[in-house]
């Protein structure tokens, strides 16, 4: 599932935290197994990343400013069996 394009002014000199909360895409049982970042530019730093619940987050430092970068978080996806 996608969700919308968020647009985001961070300064070059900052670490953002970026977080993506998949609650209304992912199917009741399902977990998030991994998650994935990936930045569109050499400039850009990926520093930590986290999954927290449905809730993935990364932070990011570097860019330049007034300048567009993408920034891609990929889940795979788990089931929880209740037994």
């Amino acid at each position: 599932a996608i969700q919308d394009q968020v647009d985001v002014t961070k300064s070059t000199g900052g670490v953002l935290d970026y977080a993506f909360n998949w609650t209304d895409v992912i199917s009741a049982g399902e977990t998030i197994s991994t998650s994935n970042w990936t930045v569109s530019s050499s400039e850009l730093t990926l520093v930590s990343s986290t999954v927290n619940g449905l809730t993935t987050s990364a932070f990011i430092s570097g860019g330049r400013n007034n300048y567009f970068y993408q920034i891609t978080n990929k889940v795979v996806l788990g089931f929880v069996y209740l037994i």
